[in-house]
């Protein structure tokens, strides 16, 4: 089918395609660049000239971006790139295990009225780039909601003692902090009013 409509790209462009498909888990190689994935107990490996991994610690689900290109009169995986998500069902990007955890409680617990957002684009404000893990709202509150992962790290500490309160001058809304061990606690306080 490519082959038919080279003539609409451009002529140092190499034909390509793009394949995204979401995997339960995947592991990184990259000193053979490829990295081997599991689906529904299936496990493949994939070479590719490229590769881009967000937040590589996260295991789990992933969504993955891969581009084949005609380099050569050979189809190749010229750049594969993946992303953490909340579940195979539910392919919305998260950072890190503990968001997942708390996106699950949502999902469990919340009231079918509520929406819990997970912003993309950063917004800059008095300098600083600020994106929030999610935003919360229902009938009664809408807060920013931070995950906080990192407490064992005093750069960490002190990059949020800074950035939360710019979040909540910035949104205008009170940022609820969740630390690793009170997920579910603080699921439960803000899901079941």
């Amino acid at each position: 089918l490519l082959q038919k409509i080279k003539y609409k790209f451009a002529k140092d462009v190499p034909l390509q395609t793009n394949f995204i498909f979401v995997v339960d888990d995947l592991q990184i190689d990259d000193e053979h660049k490829s990295f081997r994935y599991t689906q529904n107990d299936h496990v493949r490996s994939i070479g590719a000239m490229r590769q881009i991994h967000h937040y590589q610690r996260t295991s789990g689900p992933r969504i993955v971006f891969l581009i084949k290109a005609l380099i050569k009169d050979t189809w190749q995986n010229y750049l594969a790139y993946s992303h953490p998500i909340i579940s195979t069902q539910h392919p919305v990007l998260i950072d890190s295990t503990l968001e997942r955890n708390f996106a699950k409680h949502y999902m469990e617990m919340a009231n079918p009225k509520s929406t819990l957002t997970k912003p993309y684009l950063s917004k800059e404000f008095q300098g600083s780039q600020l994106l929030p893990d999610f935003i919360y709202s229902d009938e009664n509150t809408k807060c920013l909601i931070e995950v906080m992962g990192l407490m064992d790290n005093e750069d960490y500490q002190a990059r949020k003692a800074r950035l939360v309160p710019l979040m909540e001058k910035r949104f205008n809304m009170p940022v609820v902090e969740v630390l690793a061990d009170e997920i579910e606690q603080k699921a439960i306080e803000l899901f079941k009013k």
